[in-house]
């Protein structure tokens, strides 16, 4: 009667010739089973209503995209770590599936895990981009004579092209004084680089596509202006970003490579960098993921191991890993390297951890300028431009001129300058909007004051 639960039910499912346990007559998965069936018809049923709703104008089908992900990767990795945990006592399956728990399925499953880690690693860097390789390559095709790209360097010594200024915004980086994670950006045929970030040759590897890809980031601009941790959980867990990492900042062994590198070719001098950041990146990684699984597996009776070597392996990998994330937020000239990692990066943009620094970092997240304007009046409008032609292409049915508007915004956030009508400079600008948009002139034209330039 006093003997517990764990001596009369649990020991009588082991055999004392093995240490494998003996799956009960019994079991049959329908606990879990039955639970994963109920999350899967739950998750259905809300959507559909939350789809239905949306003619009342209800928020219940954004209230499930913000809660469904996370749901659903926590119940994924909870009944992984039940599988684990209560596998040698319940026998439970695997995510549902013909798999009980025994010492050679666990075994099997962490081997095929680290098998797809290793795989995935030296490609993950072009997975989370794989949606701006795509419209990359479209503009590419599409617009450039032949399919054939070239560099932007190669724009500023053709006599035949204009000064390109391609406007973008730089996301999650900030100087201490700034306010809010987004900053301008401009990518021009000389120069990249914004107020942020301060102004650099632009490189001998930036492409034209690429630059165009970057600017063009419209689905960035609509994602990232929400700046919620639901939004960014999707686009980084679905890697439907259109926006790219661009290399801006250097760490130290990159400026020694760039002195010091007489032996390389200075064309080549970028590809040496972008390979010493991968081999780190994937290095790391790769390393702290085999000592993981060396630890799992010398910790199998079967294959003579031992606690020591299992506890030594298992705590150095899973140490290592919190190293490598808890230093990623200091940034300093020795943890700069963490933020080559392509996982890092992609953890602090989900996170929504903008870095504060006088320095940029190495990898700068670009993305569409529509976030600030979209029209690129403000550019040329630095420049103190003389003459200037503007096409609105938004999405304005009711001619607003919406962009416009948001323009000269930002124009008098900065004190860069007046717009004003040629025909009539008294009169106010409400008027000239509403005269364009109910009369039939196929172009509005506007007069610039631009202000003082101040001393220093």
């Amino acid at each position: 009667i006093n003997t517990p639960w764990w001596k009369a039910e649990v020991y009588s499912m082991w055999n004392a010739s093995s240490p494998e346990p003996i799956e009960p007559k019994n079991w049959n998965g329908a606990p879990s089973s039955q639970f994963f069936v109920f999350f899967f018809y739950c998750t259905f049923a809300v959507a559909a209503l939350g789809a239905l709703f949306l003619v009342f104008r209800s928020k219940l089908l954004r209230v499930f995209l913000v809660l469904t992900g996370p749901l659903w990767q926590l119940f994924l990795i909870a009944n992984g770590a039940s599988w684990k945990v209560f596998g040698p006592v319940t026998f439970q399956p695997l995510f549902n599936t013909a798999i009980p728990y025994s010492a050679t399925n666990w075994n099997s499953v962490v081997v095929a895990s680290a098998v797809i880690v290793f795989a995935v690693l030296p490609i993950y860097d072009y997975l989370i981009r794989v949606v701006h390789v795509y419209y990359r390559e479209s503009l590419r095709k599409a617009f450039f004579a032949d399919g054939k790209d070239f560099p932007m360097h190669a724009v500023a010594e053709s006599v035949y092209s204009p000064h390109l200024i391609l406007g973008c915004a730089v996301n999650d980086f900030a100087r201490p004084e700034d306010k809010g994670s987004f900053g301008d950006f401009s990518i021009t045929s000389c120069t990249y680089g914004g107020e942020r970030t301060r102004y650099r040759p632009v490189p001998k590897w930036m492409k034209l596509s690429r630059a165009m890809g970057v600017t063009g980031a419209a689905l960035d601009a609509f994602l990232l202006q929400m700046d919620r941790i639901s939004i960014r959980w999707w686009t980084t867990t679905f890697q439907i970003a259109m926006g790219d990492w661009v290399r801006f900042g250097e760490w130290k062994f990159h400026s020694w490579l760039r002195r010091h590198g007489r032996g390389i070719d200075p064309a080549a001098r970028p590809t040496a960098m972008d390979m010493v950041d991968k081999a780190l990146a994937v290095g790391c990684i790769a390393v702290l993921q085999a000592l993981i699984l060396a630890g799992i597996l010398q910790g199998d009776p079967k294959n003579g191991g031992s606690c020591q070597a299992y506890f030594s392996c298992i705590a150095v990998g899973f140490w290592g890993f919190w190293a490598l994330l808890l230093g990623s937020f200091v940034h300093t000239w020795l943890t700069q390297f963490l933020l080559m990692m392509p996982l890092i990066r992609q953890l602090h943009m989900m996170l929504q951890h903008p870095l504060r620094s006088e320095s940029p970092p190495i990898y700068l997240y670009l993305s569409d300028g529509g976030i600030f304007e979209c029209q690129g009046m403000v550019s040329l409008w630095r420049r103190r431009a003389r003459w200037c032609i503007f096409m609105d292409a938004a999405e304005d049915p009711a001619v607003t001129l919406r962009g416009l508007r948001d323009s000269l915004k930002v124009a008098r956030e900065e004190r860069l300058c007046s717009v004003f009508s040629l025909t009539e400079p008294r009169r106010d600008l409400e008027y000239v909007y509403r005269d364009f948009r109910e009369g039939s002139d196929p172009y509005l034209q506007l007069g610039i004051l631009y202000e003082p330039v101040e001393p220093g």
